[in-house]
């Protein structure tokens, strides 16, 4: 191959690279907070499971849902976009599910 080709499959190579870098980072980038609500892909308020870059939430309208709520594994309670655990107006939640069974907190069973 001569000297020019090179240059310009190498040229070529780099700018390819360096394309499919800034095509990766804008995808990546396509979920997002505006004025504090969390957009999914399609710019709509998020209705769902997403990550937010930090970890899991589950969404409703764009925020993080706090109350009752329904994903793939049925009706639970949420707080702050995650299972409610522990208690709630006197009443014992694990994995957003009302207990109804005996629970091991680690210290005694309840």
């Amino acid at each position: 191959m001569n000297k020019k080709l090179k240059l310009t499959l190498l040229g070529a190579i780099v700018l390819g690279a360096f394309l499919a870098k800034d095509n990766v980072k804008s995808l990546a980038a396509t979920n997002a907070y505006e004025n504090g609500i969390f957009y999914d892909e399609n710019k709509k308020p998020a209705n769902w499971w997403y990550d937010d870059g930090k970890a899991w939430y589950f969404f409703k309208n764009g925020k993080k849902l706090t109350g009752e709520g329904i994903d793939s594994n049925g009706k639970h309670q949420f707080k702050n976009g995650k299972y409610l655990q522990g208690y709630l107006n006197n009443l014992f939640y694990a994995d957003g599910n009302l207990a109804n069974w005996w629970y091991d907190d680690g210290k005694a069973w309840y």
